[in-house]
């Protein structure tokens, strides 16, 4: 009885989760589409500098070991500043998030499928073995 009960509450959860995969969003690779090994490699050169000038300022600034009284308002500022340069760079990788994005869905997918064979497999391996 208790085989019964977890593998009707893995098909629900898997029916569930497979359900809410199916609905049509729009996804950035669908927006942007999937861009070419030259255009990643374009939008790094520009984004890696914005990241690594804007994680240098942003620890200089305020990440590191200070207490709170030492941080002024200029230095908050510049910090501020760093991590805005952090943030450019992050819209600059948006090709390369676009790959990532598409890897990752695709991965779930299949993994979900697997996941509900998995559970019909031992669904049915209970219920013959039970009778």
């Amino acid at each position: 009885m208790e085989k019964n009960k977890i593998a009707f509450v893995g098909i629900y959860i898997t029916l569930i989760l497979y359900l809410s995969s199916c609905i049509q969003t729009e996804r950035t690779y669908d927006i942007i589409g999937l861009p070419s090994k030259s255009e990643i490699w374009g939008s790094l050169k520009i984004a890696l500098p914005f990241i690594l000038v804007g994680l240098i300022i942003s620890y200089l600034s305020f990440w590191k070991k200070r207490s709170n009284s030492e941080l002024s308002s200029s230095t908050q500022n510049v910090g501020c500043f760093g991590m805005i340069l952090i943030f450019i760079g992050g819209i600059f990788v948006m090709p390369l998030w676009a790959w990532i994005e598409y890897f990752f869905i695709s991965a779930v997918k299949i993994s979900l499928v697997f996941i509900l064979i998995g559970i019909l497999v031992f669904a049915l391996y209970s219920k013959i073995k039970d009778k």
